[in-house]
């Protein structure tokens, strides 16, 4: 047959390509698998314990915004320490869930929040914002449920003898008790003036579990940083440090609680460390 003067081929032969699939046996998938999980056993902690050190660096930073707060409040107050009821955790941050009368305001209404102001915020922050106030590692306590944040208004508690009520609750079982009566007779109307520890070594505040760990008879443990009695501190020069609590002693070759060189000095040598339990 011809068309057009072109001859057709009369039979034509299809050819086609087939492609043979072969899969994966069962001892290659079980090989990757094992390798996978190999891998991931690997990786695993080491994304863990870099998430947890980004927390702990946030936390730090958070301690030392609040310190720097502090000088701010100092500086424009005469040198004068914030002092009154509950003002440890009242002294910032936003509404705590734990709200206990204010003197001289209606129980309903928002407590102050004093050092608010020296970071541009709210005068009492709004509770789902948190920022500086609240540690990325705040899972609460067995008092402060779900997070310190939200109970207290804040994660960070500070030091009595700083910010608090002009009056320790001394315990009659402390080693340290007889200076800690002389402390309380120096702290009404406290003045930074009146300081006369190292500023560098004074702790100012601290995640809320420092505050369970460095007192000599609280059981309940806060920690927050997957490491035992480590805490974020921040100190009256407004530097930050992440260390070690030792409860029941008030001096330590890395921080103090006590505002004056003499009664420190005198305390370490009554003190008595607590024994992990």
């Amino acid at each position: 047959m011809s068309v057009s003067g072109m001859t057709m081929p009369t039979n034509v032969t299809r050819r086609c390509t087939c492609t043979s699939h072969v899969g994966f046996t069962l001892i290659e998938l079980l090989v990757v698998v094992a390798i996978i999980a190999l891998l991931l056993s690997i990786l695993l902690p080491a994304l863990r314990n870099a998430r947890q050190q980004t927390r702990r660096l946030v936390c730090l930073s958070n301690a030392r915004q609040l310190a720097m707060a502090s000088r701010f409040y100092l500086d424009e107050n005469a040198g004068a320490f914030l002092q009154g009821i509950n003002v440890n955790y009242n002294y910032g941050g936003a509404q705590g869930t734990n709200q206990l009368p204010w003197p001289g305001l209606p129980a309903t209404d928002p407590i102050p929040k004093p050092f608010n102001r020296y970071l541009r915020l709210d005068s009492v922050l709004d509770p789902s914002l948190g920022g500086v106030y609240r540690c990325p590692s705040d899972t609460g306590s067995e008092e402060a449920r779900p997070t310190n944040f939200t109970y207290y208004g804040t994660s960070y508690l500070t030091n009595l003898m700083l910010i608090g009520q002009d009056q320790l609750n001394v315990l009659s079982s402390d080693p340290a008790k007889t200076v800690l009566y002389k402390v309380n007779r120096q702290l009404k109307k406290l003045n930074v003036s009146q300081v006369t520890t190292s500023h560098a070594e004074l702790v100012l505040l601290g995640d809320a579990g420092w505050l369970n760990e460095w007192q000599f008879n609280c059981l309940d443990r806060i920690e927050w940083h997957a490491k035992p009695r480590m805490h974020s501190l921040a100190f009256l020069d407004g530097h930050a440090v992440f260390t070690r609590i030792r409860k029941g002693l008030h001096v330590t070759p890395d921080y103090t609680v006590i505002p004056f060189r003499d009664l420190a000095y005198e305390a370490a040598k009554l003190q008595v460390e607590v024994p992990d339990r």
